[in-house]
């Protein structure tokens, strides 16, 4: 595909689909896990002592898939739930278990590598000319209603 031929907008979405593929591939090859699981682990491991639904909205999942979720990663000891935050024993809140912290240690290295991949394809001068324009864009999403 020739993004030459393509408008502005649809070039953009392939190379946001074909990063999202590559660091999907790279992530699930040194974890093992899915993409959705690598992203839990990443949101635990960032954001831990968050409650269930925390997570759920940050994943986009049903209450149900996040619990799902959740489930196969405590069972592969990557994640434990913690209960009774505050006293309440229906309170949970996520962290990762040793093994979970190596496995995000596994994630994010693979993320970097993939980055600095594509980004060490620029000259310095085309990286800050791309550091400038995705700032500009992401302060142009963050103003934009969704």
């Amino acid at each position: 595909m020739n993004l030459q031929d393509l408008h502005l907008g649809d070039a953009i979405g392939v190379f946001a689909n074909s990063v999202t593929t590559r660091l999907n591939e790279a992530v699930t090859q040194v974890s093992g896990l899915s993409p959705s699981a690598c992203a839990a682990i990443v949101k635990v491991g960032t954001e831990p002592d968050k409650p269930i639904d925390h997570l759920r909205k940050a994943l986009s999942l049903q209450h149900s898939s996040a619990v799902r979720l959740i489930k196969r990663l405590e069972t592969q000891g990557l994640l434990d739930r913690n209960r009774g935050y505050g006293g309440d024993m229906r309170h949970v809140r996520l962290t990762l278990t040793p093994a979970g912290e190596e496995c995000l240690a596994k994630i994010v290295s693979a993320r970097c590598k993939i980055l600095r991949q594509m980004v060490n394809s620029l000259d310095e001068n085309g990286q800050e000319k791309l550091r400038e324009q995705i700032s500009h864009l992401m302060s142009a999403i963050q103003r934009s209603p969704a």
